[in-house]
C-alpha cells in the first residue's frame, strides 16, 4: 500500500506541474524549477542530516544566483510591458481627443 500511494502522489505532483505549464510563464516555471534543487538541499539536510561540502554549497549558491536572475528579469519584463501599455493607452485617448467622430 505504500508504494500505490506514493505513485499516487507522484501521479498527482505531475498533474500539478502540468497545470503550471499551462497557466504560469515560462519564467516563472523556471524559479520554481531552480528552487526544487535548493529545497531538496534543505529538506535532505533537515531531515536525513545529509552533510554537504563546500561544492556543493558553492552549486546551491550559483543556482540562487540564477534565480534572482530570473525573478528580476521577469519584474523588469513586467514594468516594461506595464509602462508600455500606459503609453499606448494615452496615444489613443489622444487620438480619440483628435478626432471626434472616434468613440
Amino acid at each position: 500500500w505504500f508504494y500505490f500511494l506514493l505513485a499516487v502522489m507522484n501521479v498527482e505532483a505531475n498533474l500539478f506541474i502540468f497545470y503550471a505549464l499551462r497557466y504560469s510563464s515560462l519564467v516563472s516555471i523556471m524559479v520554481i524549477d531552480s528552487m526544487a534543487i535548493i529545497s531538496a538541499m534543505v529538506l535532505s539536510a533537515l531531515w536525513l542530516q545529509h552533510r554537504y561540502v563546500r561544492v556543493h554549497i558553492l552549486g546551491a549558491s550559483v543556482c540562487m544566483i540564477g534565480i534572482c536572475f530570473n525573478i528580476f528579469s521577469d519584474w523588469e519584463a513586467d514594468v516594461e510591458h506595464q509602462t508600455s501599455g500606459a503609453q499606448q493607452q494615452g496615444q489613443l485617448n489622444q487620438e480619440n481627443l483628435d478626432d471626434p467622430g472616434m468613440t
